[in-house]
């Protein structure tokens, strides 16, 4: 009798010793689930510290800004009488609008117009001898 006692003590301490490793498994499985959850995670950073994000955010704007900056066009004035083709492009963009609105009117007109009979069309030939 005295080794069944033994080996309840040892299933015991089994059962109690698997217990732990299940517990212990399961806290270490939620940690890694917790790690790998990334959107989680930066929004607990963006609303753990908010002023470390916006000065990261400035600061990698104006590295941008100065990395990926392009190189300035030649300018319009370089060039002697440059200056009258820059106005007359300013002018034919204003005009180009108001040309359009003119000729759709005009078309509007001219489909909208009461069609005159094919006859009264046609041409007047002389008399007829």
């Amino acid at each position: 009798m005295a080794g069944k006692s033994e080996n309840e003590k040892q299933i015991a301490e089994l059962i109690r010793q698997a217990a732990a490793a299940r517990n212990e498994l399961g806290s270490l499985a939620a940690s890694l689930r917790r790690s790998l959850d990334l959107p989680a995670r930066v929004r607990a950073s963006l609303s753990g510290h908010p002023g470390r994000w916006m000065a990261g955010s400035v600061i990698s704007g104006m590295a941008a800004s100065v990395f990926f900056r392009r190189k300035p066009k030649a300018t319009a004035m370089a060039r002697p009488g440059s200056a009258w083709l820059a106005i007359l492009a300013m002018l034919a963009a204003v005009a180009k609008p108001l040309a359009k609105a003119w000729l759709m009117g005009r078309l509007k007109d001219w489909f909208e117009r009461p069609q005159q009979t094919a006859s009264m069309s046609r041409p007047v030939r002389g008399p007829l001898h």
